[in-house]
């Protein structure tokens, strides 16, 4: 009985680790070079940086208090072996562009 509930105890602690494993948020010299790569490339695509800049720093922003670090690496690494993200992550980030563009109209 006792082994019963040490085990149930453990998995409840595991389960807590994981949890927090996976709330882990994104350290923000990550954000702040993802930033960078963003104001970069919008450049490069012609348009004026007085129009990139605010637009990637409110992706980034967004990005940091919406997403774990599990999921914007796994984001990443997608994207690094030229795979399609998850759906999921597609359409979060999607709604966050759309929110960004909104808001400097």
């Amino acid at each position: 009985m006792r082994l019963r509930h040490a085990l149930g105890a453990a998995i409840i602690l595991l389960q807590g680790f994981a949890t927090v494993a996976q709330a882990e948020p994104i350290p923000p010299e990550t954000l702040a070079a993802d930033r960078r790569s963003c104001v970069a490339a919008c450049t490069q695509q012609g348009l004026a940086l007085a129009r990139c800049t605010p637009y990637c720093n409110c992706t980034f922003k967004q990005v940091g208090e919406q997403f774990t670090l599990e999921e914007y690496a796994a984001g990443r690494t997608a994207a690094e072996q030229n795979q399609p993200p998850p759906k999921t992550l597609i359409d979060r980030m999607t709604a966050i562009s759309k929110s960004c563009l909104a808001g400097m109209k």
